[in-house]
Order: C-alpha cells, then structure tokens, then sequence
C-alpha cells in the first residue's frame, strides 16, 4: 500500500490508491493504520480529489519510492495515468502536467508527448503561460530525443504554440526557431494557420532587427 502511494506522489488521493491496487474494501482501515505509525497524515488542504493523504516526510516517501522495482514503478505509472486521464477527467494544467509525467515514467513516451502538449494547451487557456511553454517544450523534448512521437501536424502545432509563448517573454532567438520550425512544418492543406504562423514569425525577426529574412 505505501509503495502504490508513493507512485502517486508525496500527497495522495484514497481513490487514486484504490484504482492503483485494484480494490477498495479496507483500503481505509490500511490507511489509517499507516496513519496510526505516522507513515502518513490527513491531508487537510482543499482538495477537489476526495480523501488525501501525504506522506509525513519528504524523505520517506523518497525512499519508499526509490525501494519499488522499475518494472513495478512503471506497472503503477501507467495505471496512475490511466486513472486520471480516464477517470478524473482532470482539465486544471497541473492535472494534466501529472498525466504527462505518469506517462512518461511508465515509458509510454507517445502518449507523454501528446499528454504534455494537452497540459501546454490546458495551461494557455488558463493564462498561465510560463507555464505553457514549459509543457509545449518537454513534449518537444520527448520527440527530439525518441524520434517519431509526434506526427507532423502535432510537432508544427507545438513548435508554433510554443514559439507564440517564446516571443512573448522576449525569447526571440527561441521564438524564431520554434516558428521556422512551425511554417516548415504546416500541411500543404493548412493555408490559413501557415500564413498565421509566418505572419507571427515575421513579427519575431523585426523584433529582432532582421525584418529582411521574414521573406
């Protein structure tokens, strides 16, 4: 049971352990016995996800994390992904966040990526854009060093999205790359987001003193 929870994170909802080992009945009676020996608390923060608890140290969950074997800890990884893709529904960007680093340490890079890029978009409509580009860039991370994760269309939406967020916070040797990428990467069936993404890229090299390469 504390190993499950520990694949959760540091704090944990009891129907997310649930899912994880595949029963609920007294589930509750384990927990608080783990609570009884100090293992674990109540989570008392506002919670949108139920009964929480969290680990009583920082340290202890770290290591009962680190004692769980990869072929287990990427068994549970995949079933916490699941669990909140599938179940929760989570829309809130750290949810999603969650969903793409679940993926990803249960090896299942493709669903990752595109994970992260669904958290990079949840992030954007929330205003959060730091936190956007952050997602956009480690979905582009994963398909940089696995190769093929993303299709054409994915990566080009990415690499515009994040070039967009780049360019905003005045990263405009970042931006102009990423955009470059985008416009090279933009279907021949695309003509309107094409002609959007290079109208964006030229704003991006006048910004840098090189209007003359906007073509």
């Amino acid at each position: 049971v504390l190993q499950a929870a520990a694949v959760l994170g540091r704090s944990f909802p009891l129907e997310g352990l649930a899912s994880l080992l595949g029963r609920a009945r007294d589930l509750s009676g384990a927990v608080r016995r783990l609570e009884h020996l100090r293992f674990v608390q109540r989570d008392t923060r506002d919670r949108t996800d139920g009964e929480c608890y969290r680990f009583d140290h920082g340290m202890l969950h770290e290591v009962v994390y680190r004692g769980i074997s990869t072929q287990g800890r990427r068994a549970w990884h995949a079933r916490a992904a699941l669990w909140l893709d599938e179940e929760v529904k989570v829309h809130l960007p750290d949810g999603c966040a969650a969903v793409a680093q679940h993926y990803e340490h249960a090896g299942d890079l493709g669903r990752a990526a595109r994970a992260w890029i669904r958290a990079a978009e949840s992030a954007n409509a929330a205003w959060a854009s730091s936190q956007a580009q952050r997602a956009f860039e480690q979905a582009l991370a994963l398909d940089d060093r696995h190769g093929g994760l993303l299709d054409t269309r994915e990566r080009g939406g990415a690499c515009a999205a994040a070039g967009i967020l780049a360019h905003a916070a005045g990263e405009l040797e970042r931006a102009d790359a990423l955009l470059e990428q985008g416009v090279e990467l933009t279907p021949a069936d695309q003509p309107a987001p094409k002609a959007e993404r290079m109208r964006r890229r030229a704003l991006t090299l006048e910004a840098r003193g090189q209007a003359e390469r906007a073509g």
